[in-house]
């Protein structure tokens, strides 16, 4: 998930599968992955817990916001529902570097840039967004 990999599909032909619409459909299935990956683990605490460290480690969050600055939720909707769900199924509160590593990277102005709360965005980012949010105000 990368910026640096995500630049290179932008670059790459959008007729081969690159350009845009190829970059977010690759930050689509990426988080669909971890979100797959994090479901899996079901109420199983201590393996969220070494999960969500993983993440931290490797500054997903952060990947995650930066990547949804490059996309528009009226072009690419869909696509951007899976990291959006992802961000708002890992439960950012449960983890005070995850929501704090969210804010330092502005995942609030990429939520609105994105166009995540648009009344024309998909519902289910809508709603994926209106959680996060609401996770961000029981901190």
């Amino acid at each position: 998930i990368s910026q640096q990999h995500t630049l290179l599909v932008i670059e790459w032909p959008e007729n081969a599968g690159g350009g845009l619409n190829g970059a977010s459909d690759l930050f689509c299935k990426a988080t669909g992955f971890l979100s797959t990956s994090l479901l899996s683990l079901g109420k199983d605490i201590k393996s969220r817990i070494q999960y969500i460290a993983v993440l931290s480690k490797h500054n997903t969050v952060t990947a995650i916001v930066h990547l949804l600055k490059k996309f528009r939720a009226d072009a690419h909707g869909y696509s951007l529902c899976a990291p959006i769900e992802f961000l708002s199924r890992l439960d950012l509160t449960s983890n005070n570097g995850l929501i704090e590593e969210f804010i330092s990277a502005d995942g609030l102005s990429a939520l609105c840039s994105c166009g995540a709360l648009n009344a024309t965005a998909p519902s289910a980012l809508t709603g994926a967004s209106l959680l996060i949010l609401i996770q961000l105000t029981r901190s």
